[in-house]
C-alpha cells in the first residue's frame, strides 16, 4: 500500500502482560490549551511505546509548527520510565500538548483512543520516531479549507536512514481523483501513515481504526474514507520517516501483507453489499501465522540502506553494505554492491546535498 520499509515501530509493539498500573489522565499530564484555542483548527495524534530521543525529536518538530492552532495529543501506551518521564516532561513545558497514560495495548488501540479525543475538525498523524517538516500542520489545515470534498490528504515524504540519510522521497499524484482511484483500485495509498491527516467527522462516520487490524489498521482506514471522498497528496516534502537497522521487520512485513489483503476483502465485500464481520472474525487467526524461510532483518536492513544510499551515490552506503556482508557474508550481491561502494568512497568523500534537512527548533510554547 506505500513505498516504505516495514518498520517495526517502538509505538507498534504487542501489549505486554508485564505491563501494568491504571490508565491515567490527570491535569498534571494533560494541561488546558488557552482560551483564545478553545477549538484548535488541528489535533495532532502521537502514540507512544519508547523510543528515548527519538520521541523528543518528533515532540520538537511538531511543535515547532507556526501559523496553525493545533493540539498534540500523545498516547503513552505503556513506555518504559525514561521515555514516560520524557513525556511528562514535554506536557508540563507546553500547554499544547495532551498526554494520555494507558497500560500497554498495541498500536490501533492507542490511535484509536487518540483519536477519540480529539477536539479539532481535522486530525493529523505523527509518528514517535519520525519528524514533521516546518509548516506541514498549516499545509495540511489548507488542503481540506480548499477542497471540501477532500476526506484524506498528506505529503510528499523524505525517507532517511539511522544517521539522517536522505535515501528516497516518495510522492503521489498532485490529482486528488487520480490518488483516490490508485487507493481503490491499484492499491497505492499515501506516503506514510504518520505524514497523513484526515477529516474528524468522516473518521468517525466510517467508523475509524478498527481494532481486529493489528496491522495495516492505516490502509484500512483510507480505503474507507477514499470510498467517501477525494484523496490528496501535497507535493511538498513535509515529514521525514526514519528507517532503523533494529526496526525493519521482515515477520512485521508478512503481517502486513496478510492484514493488507484482509482489508482488501472487506472493501470487495462493501461493494458487493455484504457484511464484514465473518472477514473481520478472521484476524486473529491471521496474528497466529508465521512468515515462511529464514530470515535475517538486521542483514536485510543493512542491505536496504546502503542500496538506497548507493543509487544516489552516497559514499555512506559502504558503511552500511560492509555491515550486511558482516550479518550475510555468503550473498554475492552484497559483496558486489559493498565493493562498489568502497570504490566511491575512495572518488567521492562528500555525501549529496540533503533538500529536506530540518532547521533548528526553537524552544515549546510554555504556560504564560
Amino acid at each position: 500500500m506505500t513505498d516504505l520499509p516495514a518498520r517495526q515501530d517502538k509505538l507498534c509493539a504487542q501489549p505486554s502482560a508485564a505491563v501494568a498500573g491504571p490508565e491515567t489522565l490527570s491535569h498534571q499530564h494533560c494541561q488546558a490549551v488557552p482560551a483564545s484555542s478553545d477549538v484548535p483548527e488541528l489535533s495532532v495524534v502521537m502514540c507512544v511505546y519508547n523510543g528515548g530521543s527519538a520521541v523528543e525529536g518528533a515532540l520538537a518538530s511538531v511543535l515547532q509548527q507556526e501559523g496553525v492552532e493545533f493540539e498534540l495529543i500523545v498516547v503513552n501506551d505503556g513506555s518504559d520510565a525514561e521515555t514516560t518521564e520524557l513525556l511528562r516532561s514535554w506536557a508540563r513545558r507546553d500547554v499544547r500538548v495532551r498526554l494520555v497514560e494507558q497500560p500497554n495495548q498495541g498500536l490501533t488501540s492507542a490511535l484509536i483512543r487518540g483519536c477519540s479525543l480529539a477536539r479539532a475538525a481535522i486530525i493529523a498523524r505523527q509518528d514517535g520516531d519520525d519528524e514533521s517538516m516546518p509548516g506541514r500542520l498549516r499545509a495540511l489545515r489548507d488542503a481540506f479549507a480548499t477542497d471540501p470534498i477532500l476526506m484524506l490528504t498528506s505529503s510528499s515524504v523524505a525517507v532517511v536512514g539511522p544517521r539522517g540519510e536522505l535515501l528516497y522521497i516518495v510522492t503521489r499524484s498532485a490529482d486528488p481523483d487520480t490518488n483516490r482511484h490508485a487507493l481503490l483500485h491499484n492499491r497505492r495509498g499515501p506516503p506514510s501513515h504518520g505524514a497523513c491527516a484526515f477529516r474528524r467527522d468522516a473518521y468517525v462516520a466510517v467508523g475509524g481504526y478498527r481494532e481486529p487490524f493489528r496491522y495495516a489498521q492505516d490502509s484500512d482506514l483510507w480505503l474507507r474514507l477514499a470510498e467517501r471522498g477525494r484523496v490528496s497528496c501535497i507535493p511538498s516534502v513535509l515529514y521525514r520517516y526514519s528507517v532503523h537497522p533494529e526496526a525493519i521487520s521482515g515477520a512485521r512485513a508478512f503481517h502486513q501483507g496478510l492484514f493488507g489483503e484482509l482489508g482488501q476483502a472487506c472493501l470487495l465485500a462493501r461493494r458487493a453489499g455484504q457484511s464484514e464481520v465473518p472477514l473481520l472474525a478472521q484476524a486473529g487467526s491471521l496474528l497466529a501465522r508465521k512468515p515462511p524461510g529464514a530470515h535475517r532483518p538486521q542483514a536485510d536492513a543493512y542491505y536496504f540502506i546502503g542500496s538506497c544510499l548507493l543509487r544516489r551515490a552516497d559514499p555512506r552506503s559502504a558503511r552500511y553494505l560492509w555491515l550486511a556482508w558482516k550479518a550475510a557474508p555468503w550473498r554475492p550481491r552484497t559483496t558486489l554492491k559493498a565493493l562498489a561502494a568502497t570504490v566511491l568512497r575512495l572518488v567521492r568523500w562528500s555525501p549529496p546535498k540533503d533538500p529536506t534537512s530540518l532547521s533548528a527548533f526553537p524552544t515549546p510554547r510554555g504556560e504564560t
